[in-house]
């Protein structure tokens, strides 16, 4: 901008004010219970309006109000109370590109899983507020006399393309079992097939019968890579670098469908209540001037 002053120039003049700045905020939660999981977001992205406590925020987001005060995200190119003489060209521009990226999710799961009587709640809440207050103006202007004004071509322009992108993502999911059992074994199960008592990268190791082994991802001796094996032999030192896995003579893989897929389902044996909740609320007010 320029104020108060007497300009002469023998080429053109030109006056750009731009805003150009991004704002990205993300807020993910996950809540994750055997019983009952409760997960509630807030997010409140404000520019171009006074900061209000969290209670005024929920308001605003809830009913749609405004009780802060505007306060304008502004760019402007402007010339006040100045005399002009410019002997080519007079440019004014004012551009606003203020970018409000917003990104929230929440997650709530439950899963409940017991002999008998478990039951299970998940209960999922967001409330987002994405709010921009933006001005762009370009102008010329005397507050007393009525000035000069010498140019070949005057352009004066003023653009506000300020913008918000919102992304919201909610998750409520609860499942309750109630099976006599059956899962807890199968998840016991499940453990005891993740865990081992060495690797194929552990070398010369002295193995015991039931000792368990997992075989490495760049293991070429013979196996299934990433793969547990067990030991069905008898106890001795063996160079597990170089061990050949695959000797059924000796090892025997575990796989899902040797270990907890064997344990028949039989269902629910009592009722197996289940309640899963969401709500949501967002608002993006973009206003521009």
């Amino acid at each position: 901008y320029i104020t108060n002053s007497n300009i002469t120039t023998t080429g053109d003049l030109k006056i750009d004010a731009q805003n150009t700045s991004t704002i990205d905020a993300i807020n993910t939660s996950v809540t994750t219970t055997g019983d009952t999981g409760v997960g509630v977001s807030l997010a409140f992205n404000i520019i171009g309006w006074e900061s209000q406590n969290v209670l005024f925020n929920t308001i605003d987001a809830l009913i749609g109000t405004s009780i802060g005060n505007a306060q304008p995200d502004e760019v402007k190119a402007y010339i006040l109370d100045t005399e002009l003489d410019i002997t080519g060209n007079l440019s004014l521009s004012a551009i606003s590109q203020a970018q409000l990226t917003a990104s929230v999710s929440n997650a709530s799961t439950s899963a409940a899983s017991a002999l008998m009587n478990a039951s299970g709640i998940a209960v999922s809440g967001i409330l987002a507020s994405n709010m921009m207050n933006s001005l762009a103006d370009a102008y010329i202007n005397y507050t007393g006399d009525q000035g000069i004004v010498k140019a070949g071509m005057i352009t004066i322009s003023a653009k506000d393309d300020a913008a918000i992108s919102a992304t919201t993502d909610m998750k409520a999911i609860s499942s309750t079992t109630n099976d006599g059992g059956a899962s807890i074994l199968g998840g016991l199960v499940d453990a005891f097939t993740s865990e081992y008592n060495y690797s194929s990268k552990s070398g010369a190791q002295v193995i015991k019968t039931n000792d368990i082994v997992r075989v490495a991802s760049d293991h070429t001796a013979g196996a299934v890579t990433k793969g547990i094996y067990k030991y069905i032999g008898t106890e001795q030192s063996i160079d597990l670098t170089t061990e050949d896995f695959s000797n059924q003579s000796s090892w025997e893989r575990i796989t899902r469908t040797n270990a907890s897929d064997t344990i028949p389902n039989i269902g629910n044996v009592t009722d197996s209540d289940s309640q899963a909740f969401g709500g949501l609320v967002v608002r993006n007010d973009v206003r521009s001037e």
